[in-house]
């Protein structure tokens, strides 16, 4: 395989030198060769240092009545590290319910009485949905759903402890 790619290689090489060899601008040629060099090895760099990586597992559903601030791409964590992602939202115009798809790891088995909560990382930080394991001996399928509560708002606390402190 390897020696394959070299094959390939040298002979794009060639034809990239023929061409070259024979036009009028070949210091523009070769300048531009480069710059294509770059930005591939560029693109090649940046992928393989960044922590983006797609998640090959499972879809699992859950509804709340609020998400604020949890938004497609937040994490799906399991004890705090990180097991799969949110794919989107969508509001349910029948019970105006928040449906939330996640995305999670295929390593990661999670029983069937699992539920999910969203979950403030810090006082301002962002929001991601935290996973808490069930009992059960059955684990969830591809496409299930699974139960979810809706954290506080900082904002609603800080109401709750003002307006309760007065009486």
């Amino acid at each position: 395989m390897l020696s394959n790619m070299l094959d390939k290689i040298n002979t794009g090489l060639k034809f990239f030198a023929k061409k070259i060899k024979n036009s009028q601008h070949p210091v523009e040629n070769v300048i531009g060769v480069f710059i294509l060099l770059f930005a591939a090895f560029f693109v090649y760099w940046s992928i393989s240092v960044s922590s983006i990586k797609s998640i090959r597992g499972y879809t699992l559903y859950s509804t709340f009545a609020n998400i604020s601030g949890l938004a497609s791409g937040s994490d799906v964590r399991l004890k705090g590290v990180k097991i799969g992602s949110i794919k989107g939202t969508t509001l349910n115009p029948e019970t105006y319910m928040v449906e939330v798809q996640m995305e999670i790891d295929g390593d990661y088995k999670l029983p069937a009485d699992t539920t999910a909560k969203i979950i403030n990382d810090g006082l301002m930080g962002d929001k991601y949905i935290s996973l808490n394991m069930g009992v059960s001996e059955k684990n969830l399928k591809h496409r299930d759903f699974i139960k979810g509560t809706s954290a506080k708002s900082i904002e609603e606390i800080i109401s709750s402890v003002l307006f309760s402190s007065g009486n």
